[in-house]
């Protein structure tokens, strides 16, 4: 089922042999070229560009980047620090391999190379995910299948982008590891965060000492919020995984099958429950058949 469903996502969504294509080698005004929309990468560090561009000066351009045509000019597809690089060094035109695609096709290209190359940081990677998602109308299954990847790593990931733009942009800037960014999100608080963040930057904290002082910091507002009353505390989750289970239990009994997914984690543990509308269609359908046997058997008698 999930290599299905892979192989049909993949085939939708990019190019393959017999499609046709543009694939000539040209050399193109550099000015003639747009940006690529969908590049999920914000950020790219000014001395690597130099680096590449005294690369490229010394041994010229090796491979072309790759562009599709749109409108009157081209759009960059592949290649945007190649670009950038010959563009330092005051190229006017560049070799260019041209191709025909669609958006669909151009975001997932896009996305994979900068994954599989590493180039991205976890918030752009993050949003890389979610606008791939959009663009293509994926589920987190169907892109973790696609990408090889799991689909509580995707989750992960996508989890992120809870922390607001401010928040971010100090994990990023203070070079703070993924870890400490999901350690934030046990703040309820974009003022508890930023907070937090400063004080992982001023004491140099890592990531188990953040989240120590954050687990702190919760049992504290909990305990003021009972007003000295006791609050009952869940320690043992395979109470609270036991529980979901007989709710799915429940559904299994009265002829629903959800779909059901746990993932197991050292700091959480995540359950997704999923209920298709064909699910719910056919539950419904033979309830109504149920009732128009019971009635006929009535009249009959």
């Amino acid at each position: 089922m999930k290599e299905e469903m892979k192989e049909e996502w993949m085939d939708k969504y990019t190019l393959q042999e017999g499609e046709p294509t543009t694939e000539n080698v040209l050399a193109i005004d550099m000015a003639r070229i747009r940006p690529n929309p969908f590049q999920p990468r914000r950020e790219i560090a000014e001395d690597k560009i130099d680096e590449l561009a005294q690369s490229i000066r010394s041994c010229g351009l090796i491979q072309p980047i790759v562009v599709r045509r749109i409108g009157d000019g081209y759009q960059l597809v592949v290649g945007e620090r190649r670009y950038l690089a010959c563009h330092r060094l005051g190229w006017k035109k560049i070799a260019a391999s041209v191709k025909t695609l669609s958006d669909n096709a151009m975001a997932t290209i896009a996305l994979i190379e900068n994954i599989q190359r590493e180039n991205l940081n976890y918030i752009e990677e993050a949003l890389g995910y979610t606008n791939l998602m959009k663009t293509c109308s994926l589920t987190q299954e169907q892109l973790a299948q696609s990408l090889g990847k799991s689909q509580s790593t995707i989750a992960n990931k996508i989890r992120l982008l809870r922390l607001g733009d401010p928040v971010r942009t100090k994990l990023l800037v203070n070079g703070l590891t993924e870890r400490h960014a999901r350690a934030l999100l046990k703040l309820d608080s974009e003022e508890a965060q930023i907070k937090m963040l400063h004080e992982i930057v001023e004491r140099g904290l890592t990531v188990s000492q953040a989240e120590k002082r954050i687990n702190r910091i919760q049992e504290s507002r909990g305990a003021r919020k009972t007003n000295g009353k006791a609050k009952p505390i869940i320690r043992d989750m395979r109470i609270v995984l036991n529980t979901i289970r007989e709710a799915v239990a429940v559904m299994q009994s009265s002829g629903l099958y959800p779909e059901v997914d746990e993932t197991v984690e050292h700091d959480y543990i995540e359950v997704t429950i999923r209920l298709t509308k064909e699910m719910i269609e056919s539950r419904v359908v033979g309830h109504k058949e149920k009732a128009a046997v019971a009635v006929k058997t009535s009249k009959e008698r």
